[in-house]
C-alpha cells in the first residue's frame, strides 16, 4: 500500500488531510513530535511526505535537506506562505 506521512503542527489541518487521504485509500501516518523527523521518515520507508514549512523549533526546509541526504522520497510542502523566495526554497 502507498504510505504517506503528514508533518504538520496544526492539529485541524493534520487531521483533515489524514481523513481525506485515508478515504482515498492511502495508508497515512502523522507526525506530531517534531524531534528526529528525518530519521523516522527514512526508517519507515515512506512513499510521500506532506511537510509544513513552519514547525515549532524547526524549519520544513531544514528537515527536507536532511531527508535529501539519504532519500529521494517525494516531498510536497504544505504551507500558507506565498512569496517567491518560499517557492524557490521549496525546490529541494
Amino acid at each position: 500500500m502507498f504510505k504517506i506521512v503528514i508533518v504538520e503542527d496544526d492539529k485541524e489541518i493534520r487531521e483533515e488531510l489524514k481523513i481525506l487521504l485515508e478515504n482515498s485509500g492511502y495508508e497515512v501516518g502523522v507526525i506530531s513530535n517534531f524531534e528526529h523527523i528525518a530519521e523516522k521518515i527514512i526508517e519507515d520507508k515512506i512513499h510521500l511526505i506532506l511537510l509544513d514549512i513552519n514547525l515549532p523549533n524547526k524549519s520544513g526546509y531544514d528537515i527536507c535537506s536532511k531527508i535529501r541526504t539519504k532519500s529521494k522520497v517525494p516531498i510536497i510542502f504544505v504551507t500558507s506562505r506565498n512569496n517567491s523566495m518560499d517557492e524557490l526554497k521549496g525546490i529541494c
